[in-house]
Formats: C-alpha cells, structure tokens, sequence
C-alpha cells in the first residue's frame, strides 16, 4: 500500500478507535476533515467533544462543582459587601 500523504487521520470513532488513514491534510482524511474534534474523557476514555473534557456520563459532576463554587463565590462577596456596608452605617450614625 502506497502513502499518499504524510498525515494520518486522528479522528476518533465511537468504539474509541482512531481513523487512521492516510490523507494530504493534518485536520484528517476527506471523510473527517470537518468532524468535530474529540477528545477522550478525562475519565473513562471514551472520545467527547465537550469543552470540559468529560463524556455525557462524568460531565454533570463537573458543572454540578463548578455551579456550586459559583453560588460560594457570590455568597462570599455578598457577606464581605454587607460587613462593609455594614461598617460604615455603623460608622456615619456614630
């Protein structure tokens, strides 16, 4: 079997296996060139394409975490702006 190009296709299948064809361009063979980019889960291993790295299955913990630093964040800030607003009411009746 002959190279035609000096790429090989990255695209990963569903089963978790790379295309590996050969091709001209380094995004992928003609067939993958325009699919999505995936990556495999950070977990499991299976290919996703989420911006977090995770599949369908281990992604909700993520956003579930991240929603809760989320509400933590605001809840801090707003105890810091009513100790300060706080401080100074206490400070202008005085």
């Amino acid at each position: 079997m002959t190279r035609i190009g000096g790429y090989t296709c990255p695209f990963y299948h569903n089963s978790g296996e790379v295309c590996g064809d050969s091709c001209i361009r380094p995004e992928g063979c003609h067939i993958h060139w325009k699919a999505k980019r995936r990556i495999p889960c950070t977990d499991c291993g299976k290919p996703t394409g989420a911006a977090c790295g995770r599949c369908d299955l281990h992604k909700r913990g993520f956003y579930v975490s991240q929603y809760y630093q989320r509400l933590r964040k605001k809840a801090e800030c707003f105890q810091s702006r009513y100790k300060l607003n706080y401080q100074y009411q206490f400070v202008i009746k005085c």
